[in-house]
């Protein structure tokens, strides 16, 4: 689950480059439908290397990057939470997100990484509790155990009730754009309404054949 970022020798510092088509390019094939192994592995190599070079970097004006850390680490962990709630039998996404993760903070030290931290324990969190994937949620469970031994158990109990907070202020947000869109449109919010009912359904479905599956293997 760790990556290093010394294996990305195709990526340089050199102020020649282009940094952002870079990020654009790469967050290009995580997006794709078909990704395979060797092409994951690439993926994750380069993720972790320009997040470690944008996060290092910070808010500096000098650099040639207009895209920062904190958006790159906003948008891989968004792609890694449609998948979850969209395509929760393909894993291929949050496998990659999670080595990246592991990859970050193996080579970056508590204050470069700290204000991601509770972003990427939202990931971590999530997976561990998967009942879709047993591989998914043992890649979590080891991610976990090694960022508590790199920065410290206080300090990852610290960003997960942060990491709680944050998804708190999301649903939030969520209800009082739901209530709005309720009052200004109630024919199109009772559609979608009824669409991510009917998809909650089917996710439950899914869960519940998951389980049988589960035990019957152990019967």
């Amino acid at each position: 689950a760790v990556v290093s970022t010394q294996s990305t020798g195709e990526y340089t510092s050199s102020q020649t480059q282009d940094v952002t088509c870079w990020v654009e390019g790469t967050l290009a094939q995580l997006r794709s439908e078909n990704i395979l192994p060797e092409q994951g592995r690439q993926i994750t190599r380069n993720l972790v290397w320009l997040t470690c070079h944008l996060l290092l970097q910070g808010d500096s004006t000098e650099s040639p990057a207009v895209v920062t850390g904190a958006q790159i680490v906003h948008k891989i962990v968004a792609m890694a939470g449609v998948e979850a709630s969209q395509a929760p039998k393909i894993s291929t996404k949050r496998e990659i997100t999670l080595k990246w993760i592991g990859g970050v903070c193996k080579n970056l030290e508590l204050g470069q990484v700290e204000r991601e931290l509770p972003s990427f324990l939202t990931v971590v969190q999530r997976e561990m509790r998967n009942a879709d994937s047993d591989s998914l949620s043992s890649l979590a469970i080891e991610v976990m155990e090694f960022l508590r031994g790199r920065y410290g158990k206080d300090t990852i109990s610290s960003a997960l009730v942060s990491a709680e907070k944050q998804i708190s202020e999301k649903r939030k947000k969520r209800k009082r754009e739901a209530a709005i869109s309720a009052i200004a449109d109630p024919e199109a919010y009772s559609k979608k309404k009824i669409k991510i009912n009917l998809a909650k359904r089917e996710k439950r479905k899914e869960k519940v054949k998951v389980l049988k599956a589960k035990q019957y293997k152990k019967a």
